[in-house]
């Protein structure tokens, strides 16, 4: 059993009560082939590039941080997710696209990730969520607190290794230990 199953078990039962959605027991639904868990480095709302786990089960995406497992982000249905964009020449990077209800509460229009499992996810997509739309893409128009701005996925590229490169915008990265930008 995986060292998350609890934590993610408590956090599927929480939304699913909130949604009114407790159809199957949370148990079998994390047993079931129509769940997935993938481990990611994730950017969101111009926070920190964060280790974390990616769950999707019952058509809810979780994501816990890999070290303390904690909720990341709120849950929310994949229903509310408009397009998963892959990168072209990006290896194992994409966007989540997110409708606007999502994108007022959490502030971005998408949800960026990196994987090595970027085609285990585009498969369980296309065999369990094929209303959801796949595009190949360089760039996207990022949306962070309504201040729009082209961003390429190869930007990425430019952060250092460590956990504490900081995206602002889609030009700009904050370094650690330092208080100035530096632009591409």
């Amino acid at each position: 059993m995986s060292p998350f199953h609890l934590d993610v078990k408590n956090v599927l039962t929480e939304f699913l009560k909130k949604t009114n959605s407790m159809h199957n027991t949370v148990s079998k639904i994390l047993q079931s082939k129509n769940t997935l868990a993938i481990d990611v480095y994730s950017w969101l709302r111009g926070q920190v590039r964060r280790e974390a786990i990616l769950v999707i089960a019952y058509g809810v995406l979780i994501l816990l941080s890999s070290d303390t497992k904690q909720v990341l982000y709120e849950p929310f249905n994949l229903k509310s997710v408009l397009h998963l964009l892959i990168a072209e020449n990006t290896p194992s990077t994409a966007a989540f696209q997110l409708d606007e209800e999502v994108e007022a509460k959490f502030g971005t229009s998408h949800l960026i990730i990196q994987t090595k499992s970027l085609g285990l996810l585009m498969r369980f997509i296309l065999d369990h969520y094929f209303s959801l739309k796949l595009d190949f893409t360089d760039t996207i128009a990022l949306n962070i607190n309504g201040c729009l701005e082209d961003f390429a996925f190869d930007q990425l590229r430019s952060l250092p290794d460590s956990k504490s490169g900081v995206i602002y915008s889609s030009n700009r990265f904050i370094l650690p230990g330092s208080a100035r930008t530096r632009s591409h």
